[in-house]
């Protein structure tokens, strides 16, 4: 059976990574994502000096006020150092040095045609935020196969535990476990590991095969459009 599952909400799926100000550019909503490569690319060798020098002062500038804030015990002070503070952070970004500190207008017109990839913006995004990064293949968001077999075990379990039989069976499994391991709870850090070994048991049958049919799907990924 082959099914093709549409998303009816926002999905983001992290990497953990975050592009900070000087990875990205935000106009007209869009934005338009650069690595170093692109960045080095758009200002020439005429700028890139410049483009360090100026980096490694802003960055400066920002350490020096975070243990100026760390440092100040008078709120009124430490409310000003703040304001100093977020105004400094917010020009270290791509477009603060693209549109401010490059005179040419061709170099800068690159930063509008040479980039690694765009995303449509709905709401408004400053220029000196952190955003979080999407998992990607060759720059190409996807979802993996993990995550799609998590979704389609939720809506199942979900449909099920909409019967009462399965409901009840449920309960008293979670009140059995709870019973079970009633001093157990108690201690925390000593059990933890214990209680995971319980758990597994309880999955895998005699001949020592995972109860979970859904170890048979198989998700594949053929012509991707984004």
């Amino acid at each position: 059976m082959k099914l093709q599952i549409k998303t009816l909400s926002p999905i983001h799926i992290g990497n953990g990574e975050k592009y900070n100000g000087l990875s990205y550019i935000g106009d007209n909503g869009e934005i338009r994502f650069y690595d170093s490569a692109k960045i080095l690319e758009n200002i020439t060798s005429q700028y890139s000096k410049r483009f360090m020098e100026w980096v490694e002062q802003k960055s400066f500038e920002v350490e020096r006020l975070e243990k100026q804030k760390r440092n100040e015990r008078d709120d009124q002070k430490r409310k000003n150092i703040n304001y100093d503070l977020r105004n400094v952070q917010r020009k270290l970004s791509l477009k603060e040095f693209s549109e401010n500190v490059i005179r040419d207008s061709i170099i800068r017109g690159k930063f509008s045609k040479n980039f690694l990839y765009t995303i449509d913006s709905k709401t408004q995004v400053y220029d000196n935020v952190d955003i979080d990064c999407f998992i990607k293949q060759n720059n190409k968001p996807y979802i993996p196969g993990t995550e799609i077999k998590g979704a389609i075990r939720t809506c199942a379990i979900y449909n099920l535990l909409q019967k009462d039989k399965y409901w009840k069976w449920l309960k008293q499994e979670i009140e059995h476990f709870k019973r079970r391991h009633e001093s157990d709870l108690q201690q925390v850090p000593d059990k933890k590991g214990k209680w995971v070994n319980d758990i597994k048991k309880k999955l895998v049958d005699s001949n020592g095969y995972k109860r979970n049919c859904f170890e048979l799907i198989k998700i594949t990924m053929r012509n991707m459009t984004f």
